[in-house]
C-alpha cells in the first residue's frame, strides 16, 4: 500500500525528496514488518506498480543516501538501516 501524504526527508546535510522513493522505502518497511521478510524486487515492482529497472533505480538511490543496504546476488537481500 502506498502512503498517501509525504514530506521532506532530512538526510545530513542534503534534502531529498522523491515521492516513489519514499514510497518504495515505506513500502519496503511495512512489507517487513507484516511479513518478517524483505519484499523481492518484483514484489515491490507489483506493490508500487512500477517496472522492475524502475525499482532498481529507486533502490540504487535509497541505498546511495544509506537508508537500505542490499546484499546482491541475494534474494531478498534488502535491509533497512538504522535512522
Amino acid at each position: 500500500m502506498l502512503p498517501y501524504c509525504l514530506d521532506f526527508v532530512t538526510l545530513g546535510e542534503e534534502m531529498m525528496y522523491n515521492p516513489m522513493t519514499e514510497a518504495i522505502y515505506a513500502f519496503i518497511e511495512c512489507y517487513i514488518k507484516e511479513q518478517g521478510i524483505p519484499p523481492s524486487q518484483r514484489e515491490i515492482a507489483e506493490g508500487c506498480y512500477l517496472v522492475r529497472s524502475a525499482v532498481i533505480r529507486h533502490l540504487d538511490r535509497l541505498e546511495a543516501y544509506g537508508r537500505i543496504t542490499r546484499i546482491h546476488n541475494t534474494s531478498r537481500g534488502i535491509r533497512l538501516t538504522k535512522k
